[in-house]
C-alpha cells in the first residue's frame, strides 16, 4: 500500500470468509455488467485465489492473509490496535485440514497465530452469533490485536 510506515491511528477490517462464500459468483450478474474479468478477479481476490479445490485456496487464503496482516502491522502506530472481524465454518476447514470440525480452532485463532508470528500481541477477543447463516456460519470473532 501507498502509506507512510507507522502513520495509521487504528485498523479495523472484516477480510474475505476464506472460501466459505464466493463473493465474485454472488455479484455475477452485476460484475459482467461493469465488464469486469471473472477470471482476472478470481485470481487476485483473497479466497478465490488458488482454483477450485478447497485445501489450494485456504492456503492461498492463508499466505494473502498474512501480507495484510504483515501490511497492517507496518502502517500501524505503535501502541495502537488493529482489529479483525472474522467468521469461520469449521465443517469446511475441517475438510481442508482432515480433521473433524469440533477439533477445529477457526480461522480467528489462525489469524490470531499469523499476527502474533509477525509481531502483533493479542489483546482480547468477542465471539459474536450469526443470524441467519447458521448452516454456513455459526460464530465470528472480533479480534484485538496491537502493536507493541
Amino acid at each position: 500500500m501507498d502509506v507512510e510506515d507507522e502513520s495509521v491511528d487504528a485498523i479495523l477490517f472484516s477480510p474475505p470468509y476464506s472460501f466459505a462464500i464466493d463473493y465474485a459468483e454472488n455479484d455475477a450478474f452485476h460484475l459482467a455488467a461493469l465488464g469486469v474479468d471473472r477470471a482476472e478477479l478470481d485470481g487476485n481476490m483473497i479466497g478465490l485465489r488458488g482454483g477450485p479445490r478447497l485445501a489450494d485456496k485456504y492456503t492461498c487464503y492463508v499466505e494473502d492473509m498474512r501480507s495484510v496482516l504483515r501490511e497492517c502491522l507496518r502502517v500501524l502506530k505503535s501502541g495502537r490496535h488493529c482489529v479483525i472481524v472474522v467468521g469461520t465454518n469449521n465443517n469446511q476447514l475441517g475438510k481442508v485440514l482432515k480433521l473433524p470440525a469440533a477439533q477445529v480452532t477457526g480461522l480467528h485463532h489462525n489469524l490470531r497465530n499469523e499476527a502474533e508470528s509477525l509481531g502483533f500481541s493479542f489483546a482480547a477477543e468477542i465471539p459474536r452469533s450469526i443470524k441467519g447463516m447458521a448452516n454456513t456460519m455459526r460464530d465470528e470473532y472480533i479480534v484485538f490485536l496491537r502493536k507493541e
